[in-house]
């Protein structure tokens, strides 16, 4: 058995796979991997290149059939489940790493360190459109479920993690836009987290990305209705911080609201959101008037927080 599979999605990404997939394969590690694709019945070359390296490495690759295109989750579901080795490394088709020492880093750690469940690390972001970089930020060295809670801090092709620490993914990731995150708190129940301050990683931004061609409003509205889903299955500080999360993502949707959005727009991604919620983005419009001073931002989401609809769960 593997000591890691590298779960790979992809659609569409027949100049972008083969860069992925070379910086597998010029990992130095110790450890034995496997790499396990699954395309999403893409219409350009993909699976065409895949299949190349499959033939040159037959004993690496396990690349599952694709007869239609089943979207992004439940392909990724699949790619994950297939996965035999002990511990499993994110890497989509259009990103890449750049450092050969990796994957040997994080297994080291992970190995050494029974206590964690999951390793990441700073990651770049590649703007394919400009042509430039720019690093993520520094994150706590150590962080456990309640931080991921309020904030994703965990970039996809940066993570390393334990395998099969819980049973069957809820249905209700089905209806998320956002598998990772909900397959990092998931893992997050049995273990801490920790953080690499080296850069190992690049993340594609492109047109024809799944979520970087998304516009602002799209993702915030995903992440909401995401969080939603969350936020019932968790308890306690989690969920407290879920909830919290969610209310962050609602303030910058106030705040395009403010920009005088048509309300339809807000009503068909937000069906679900009572007419109140209408109103606090009125409210919070106009308590960001009166504190207009950029230094106060975070006072006024602090304000945002308390406005918005939420009942804390914490008793403590």
């Amino acid at each position: 058995m593997a000591t890691v599979s590298v779960c790979m999605i992809s659609y569409n990404h027949e100049k972008f796979i083969a860069q992925a997939i070379e910086s597998i394969l010029s990992q130095k590690t110790s450890h034995q991997i496997e790499i396990v694709i699954g395309d999403d019945c893409s219409t350009d070359q993909t699976k065409t290149i895949i299949e190349t390296y499959q033939a040159r490495f037959p004993d690496t690759f396990m690349v599952l059939p694709s007869e239609k295109n089943i979207g992004m989750i439940p392909n990724f579901i699949r790619t994950y489940e297939a996965s035999t080795g002990k511990y499993v490394a994110l890497l989509e088709g259009d990103d890449y790493w750049t450092d050969e020492l990796k994957l040997e880093k994080q297994i080291n750690f992970l190995e050494q360190h029974p206590d964690f469940a999951i390793c990441h690390h700073r990651i770049k972001f590649l703007d394919e459109n400009k042509q430039s970089f720019k690093t993520s930020s520094v994150q706590k060295e150590v962080t456990t479920i309640e931080d991921l809670a309020l904030d994703n801090h965990i970039s996809t092709p940066s993570c390393v993690f334990r395998n099969k620490l819980f049973g069957e993914f809820p249905a209700s990731i089905y209806n998320s836009a956002i598998g990772d995150y909900f397959l990092h708190l998931l893992n997050a129940q049995y273990g801490k987290i920790k953080f690499l301050n080296e850069t190992m990683s690049v993340y594609r931004i492109h047109n024809n990305g799944v979520w970087s061609n998304k516009s602002n409003l799209i993702r915030m509205s995903n992440w909401v209705k995401s969080l939603d889903l969350l936020i019932v299955r968790f308890d306690g500080v989690t969920k407290d911080n879920l909830m919290k999360n969610q209310a962050k993502y609602l303030y910058f949707i106030a705040l395009e609201y403010k920009k005088g959005v048509d309300d339809t727009i807000f009503t068909t991604l937000f069906p679900q959101l009572p007419q109140s919620y209408f109103s606090v983005f009125n409210r919070i419009e106009a308590l960001e008037f009166q504190l207009k001073q950029t230094q106060l931002k975070y006072r006024i989401k602090n304000l945002a927080l308390k406005l918005l609809p939420f009942k804390s769960t914490n008793k403590s």
